[in-house]
């Protein structure tokens, strides 16, 4: 489990982040819910959880790139409506970013298309994931796709993303 910076928590009382609650898939063998969708043990009004002390292994493991400490202090989930999360699988072992939409939109806003320039240009490809729709894979700049890339995305059913010029 990472880290969490000092200073960094979901938050308390009403101020609390929930946005991993809905973003989240979660498949367990008691329980499961699609990524999208409220946790039905979020409690939404009291921005909790009510089954927290035995909440599923996704839920006690997962930690979004802010508490691990990337972005400003007010870019939290629940305020940008993105949840980012540095993954490495597959044909990215070097990394992807991951970005999860919380609201419908969000992922076509100003701020999610800074941070998609920002981390592309590091050299590190970007995965969108709409509440709908299909995913799509932002490659950084100049990078060259080899056919088995391709069609791997073709397979999972990713469109690759293109940025309009800045």
């Amino acid at each position: 489990m990472e880290t969490i910076v000092p200073g960094r928590t979901c938050g308390t009382g009403n101020d609390r982040c929930t946005a991993c609650c809905k973003s989240l898939e979660i498949s367990v063998r008691d329980f499961s819910k699609p990524a999208g969708a409220w946790c039905p043990h979020c409690d939404l009004g009291r921005k909790m959880c009510r089954i927290y002390p035995y909440r599923p292994p996704t839920c006690r493991t997962f930690r979004c790139e802010w508490l691990k400490g990337w972005g400003d202090a007010d870019e939290r989930p629940d305020r940008t409506q993105l949840i980012f999360d540095f993954h490495k699988e597959g044909f990215f072992a070097d990394g992807l970013l991951q970005v999860f939409e919380v609201s419908e939109g969000a992922l076509e806003g100003d701020f999610a298309i800074q941070k998609t320039r920002e981390v592309t240009g590091y050299g590190t490809p970007v995965l969108y994931l709409p509440l709908h729709g299909r995913k799509r894979l932002f490659f950084p700049p100049h990078d060259i796709l080899e056919a088995d890339i391709i069609a791997a995305l073709e397979k999972e059913d990713i469109d690759i993303g293109v940025l309009a010029s800045a």
